[in-house]
């Protein structure tokens, strides 16, 4: 929470509206599904409050990206209405770590490395009946028909380039609405350089943009 709230404020400022910034169960103290119940949640706090789900957008940045679009799954398979747009940043999609680009960008991505990865994963899904290939957790397996529009960011240099594309591709082959962007010579949580890195500002600038546009064509739709 405390990493990602600068991030989140720049992208909610951009946007014009306010940010709700989950300090959600981490593991290895809490394997999976801690973390997504938690997101769960809180959304439901929030409908429970009177905000609708039309004048919601979630987002998440690295493992955060991966939650945001699980969220939304775990929404229409249980039959509640889901946000009215997902903002994925360097998502981490792909927890059997196929996609080329794991090697080819290991000199470029000074943030992640596979051991790295590999310990996330172990941290998170050690000790659980989840393979690396369950649905519910790598979502190149996921069934995503039917989830709101997404944009997908990511920056160049990171591990992730590859499953990110993959990701992208396979939500547009479900009929899913989905901008992909990339960021030039962007680390692993490029966004993290907010306010101080030009590039970062103008892709900031750019999710703020189409988030207004979501919120206010669904608060249209509710009027």
């Amino acid at each position: 929470m405390h990493l990602d709230r600068k991030a989140v404020g720049h992208i909610a400022k951009a946007a014009g509206a306010r940010a709700l910034v989950l300090d959600y169960r981490r593991s290895p103290e809490h394997k999976f599904p801690a973390q997504i119940e938690d997101i769960e949640k809180v959304y439901h706090w929030l409908l429970a409050k009177g905000i609708r789900a039309e004048n919601i957008a979630v987002t998440g940045q690295s493992i955060g990206g991966n939650f945001a679009v699980s969220l939304a799954i775990e929404l229409r398979n249980k039959g509640v209405a889901m946000p009215a747009a997902i903002l994925s940043v360097s998502g981490w999609y792909d927890m059997e770590l196929k996609s080329d680009t794991i090697k080819s960008n290991a000199k470029n991505d000074k943030l992640l490395t596979t051991s790295i990865l590999e310990w996330f994963r172990e941290a998170w899904l050690g000790g659980t009946d989840k393979a690396w290939n369950d649905p519910r957790v790598n979502l190149l397996y996921a069934d995503l028909a039917g989830l709101p529009p997404i944009q997908a960011y990511y920056g160049d240099y990171e591990l992730f380039v590859g499953e990110i594309r993959e990701f992208a591709k396979r939500a547009r082959d479900a009929g899913v609405d989905v901008g992909l962007h990339s960021v030039s010579q962007g680390q692993h949580n490029f966004i993290l350089g907010a306010g101080r890195v030009p590039e970062v500002d103008r892709a900031i600038e750019q999710m703020g943009q189409w988030l207004q546009s979501r919120l206010s064509s669904a608060k249209g739709r509710a009027a």
